[in-house]
Protein backbone atom coordinates (compact mmCIF):
# COMPACT_ATOMS: atom_id res chain seq x y z
CA UNK A 1 0.00 0.00 0.00
CA UNK A 2 2.52 2.58 0.84
CA UNK A 3 4.25 1.47 -2.38
CA UNK A 4 0.89 2.47 -4.78
CA UNK A 5 0.54 5.75 -2.66
CA UNK A 6 3.64 7.20 -3.10
CA UNK A 7 3.78 6.78 -7.18
CA UNK A 8 1.22 9.46 -8.11
CA UNK A 9 3.59 12.05 -5.93
CA UNK A 10 6.51 10.76 -7.36
CA UNK A 11 5.20 11.31 -10.69
CA UNK A 12 3.78 14.73 -9.44
CA UNK A 13 7.41 15.50 -8.16
CA UNK A 14 8.95 14.41 -11.70
CA UNK A 15 6.22 16.60 -13.55
CA UNK A 16 7.63 19.62 -11.52
CA UNK A 17 11.08 19.41 -11.93
CA UNK A 18 10.78 18.84 -15.68
CA UNK A 19 8.65 22.07 -15.40
CA UNK A 20 11.47 23.94 -13.22
CA UNK A 21 13.82 22.35 -15.48
CA UNK A 22 12.23 23.60 -19.09
CA UNK A 23 11.50 26.63 -17.61
CA UNK A 24 14.61 27.91 -15.86
CA UNK A 25 16.16 26.07 -18.78
CA UNK A 26 14.24 28.89 -21.06
CA UNK A 27 15.52 31.42 -19.03
CA UNK A 28 19.10 30.79 -19.33
CA UNK A 29 18.85 30.95 -22.63
CA UNK A 30 17.30 34.61 -22.67
CA UNK A 31 19.68 35.25 -20.75
CA UNK A 32 22.65 33.78 -22.97
CA UNK A 33 20.78 35.77 -25.90
CA UNK A 34 20.59 39.09 -24.49
CA UNK A 35 24.28 38.44 -23.50
CA UNK A 36 25.01 37.69 -26.69
CA UNK A 37 22.87 40.85 -28.51
CA UNK A 38 24.90 43.12 -25.60
CA UNK A 39 28.65 41.78 -26.53
CA UNK A 40 27.70 42.03 -30.50
CA UNK A 41 26.34 45.90 -30.04
CA UNK A 42 29.24 47.31 -27.97
CA UNK A 43 31.79 45.15 -30.47
CA UNK A 44 30.29 47.05 -33.24
CA UNK A 45 30.44 50.03 -31.66
CA UNK A 46 34.15 49.59 -31.11
CA UNK A 47 34.85 48.41 -34.25
CA UNK A 48 32.79 51.56 -36.11
CA UNK A 49 34.76 53.51 -33.89
CA UNK A 50 38.14 52.44 -34.82
CA UNK A 51 37.03 52.29 -38.65
CA UNK A 52 36.03 55.78 -38.11
CA UNK A 53 39.31 56.74 -37.04
CA UNK A 54 41.25 55.91 -40.22
CA UNK A 55 38.91 57.70 -42.77
CA UNK A 56 38.78 61.21 -43.39
CA UNK A 57 35.76 62.48 -42.65
CA UNK A 58 35.46 60.74 -39.20
CA UNK A 59 31.49 61.12 -38.48
CA UNK A 60 31.44 58.30 -36.07
CA UNK A 61 34.71 59.17 -33.81
CA UNK A 62 34.04 59.98 -29.69
CA UNK A 63 35.85 63.09 -30.45
CA UNK A 64 34.72 64.64 -34.26
CA UNK A 65 36.04 67.83 -33.54
CA UNK A 66 39.54 67.19 -32.93
CA UNK A 67 40.32 69.40 -35.92
CA UNK A 68 39.84 72.90 -36.31
CA UNK A 69 40.23 74.41 -39.76
CA UNK A 70 39.90 77.76 -41.46
CA UNK A 71 39.23 77.58 -45.34
CA UNK A 72 38.52 80.17 -48.03
CA UNK A 73 36.35 78.63 -51.06
CA UNK A 74 36.77 79.85 -54.76
CA UNK A 75 34.50 78.93 -57.91
CA UNK A 76 35.27 79.81 -61.42
CA UNK A 77 32.56 79.15 -64.10
CA UNK A 78 33.89 79.49 -67.47
CA UNK A 79 35.52 82.99 -67.19
CA UNK A 80 33.38 84.09 -64.29
CA UNK A 81 34.72 83.86 -60.56
CA UNK A 82 31.85 83.51 -57.93
CA UNK A 83 31.42 85.94 -55.11
CA UNK A 84 31.55 84.87 -51.74
CA UNK A 85 27.44 85.42 -51.59
CA UNK A 86 26.61 83.30 -54.89
CA UNK A 87 29.20 80.42 -53.45
CA UNK A 88 27.22 80.38 -50.06
CA UNK A 89 24.31 80.42 -52.85
CA UNK A 90 25.35 77.63 -54.51
CA UNK A 91 26.70 75.02 -51.74
CA UNK A 92 24.54 76.38 -48.87
CA UNK A 93 27.74 76.68 -47.04
CA UNK A 94 29.95 79.79 -45.86
CA UNK A 95 32.71 80.56 -48.78
CA UNK A 96 34.89 81.89 -46.04
CA UNK A 97 35.30 79.78 -42.28
CA UNK A 98 36.06 77.85 -40.10
CA UNK A 99 35.17 74.12 -39.65
CA UNK A 100 35.31 72.83 -36.59
CA UNK A 101 35.27 69.15 -37.83
CA UNK A 102 37.42 67.36 -40.26
CA UNK A 103 37.89 69.59 -43.68
CA UNK A 104 36.91 66.51 -45.39
CA UNK A 105 33.17 67.76 -44.84
CA UNK A 106 33.45 70.68 -46.85
CA UNK A 107 35.16 68.50 -49.86
CA UNK A 108 32.41 66.29 -49.27
CA UNK A 109 29.77 68.71 -49.52
CA UNK A 110 31.37 70.60 -52.28
CA UNK A 111 31.89 67.09 -54.68
CA UNK A 112 27.62 66.28 -54.06
CA UNK A 113 26.93 69.14 -55.15
CA UNK A 114 29.19 69.45 -58.27
CA UNK A 115 28.58 65.60 -58.96
CA UNK A 116 25.10 66.10 -58.63
CA UNK A 117 23.60 70.04 -59.61
CA UNK A 118 26.45 71.98 -60.81
CA UNK A 119 27.47 68.96 -63.01
CA UNK A 120 26.33 70.90 -66.18
CA UNK A 121 28.74 74.51 -64.79
CA UNK A 122 31.92 72.42 -65.33
CA UNK A 123 32.72 74.48 -62.80
CA UNK A 124 36.72 74.70 -60.95
CA UNK A 125 36.53 75.03 -57.49
CA UNK A 126 39.85 74.98 -54.99
CA UNK A 127 39.92 75.17 -51.35
CA UNK A 128 42.70 77.03 -49.62
CA UNK A 129 42.52 75.80 -46.35
CA UNK A 130 44.79 75.04 -42.53
CA UNK A 131 44.00 72.57 -40.54
CA UNK A 132 45.35 72.93 -36.52
CA UNK A 133 47.39 75.75 -37.90
CA UNK A 134 49.64 74.27 -39.80
CA UNK A 135 50.42 75.28 -43.47
CA UNK A 136 48.02 76.30 -46.28
CA UNK A 137 46.67 73.70 -48.55
CA UNK A 138 45.00 73.96 -51.61
CA UNK A 139 42.37 70.77 -52.70
CA UNK A 140 40.65 71.32 -56.41
CA UNK A 141 38.16 69.70 -58.16
CA UNK A 142 37.94 68.62 -60.45
CA UNK A 143 41.13 66.57 -59.22
CA UNK A 144 43.91 66.40 -61.56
Amino acid sequence: LPIVWLRPNVWTYTKEILKNVLFFGYLAFIMRFRYAVGITFLALQVASIIYARFIPERFFCWAPYDEHSHFEVKVKIGDKSLSSYEIKNRYRYTALGWEPRAIHNVFNLIEQYEATYGKQDDAEVSVIYSTNGHDECIWRLPQN
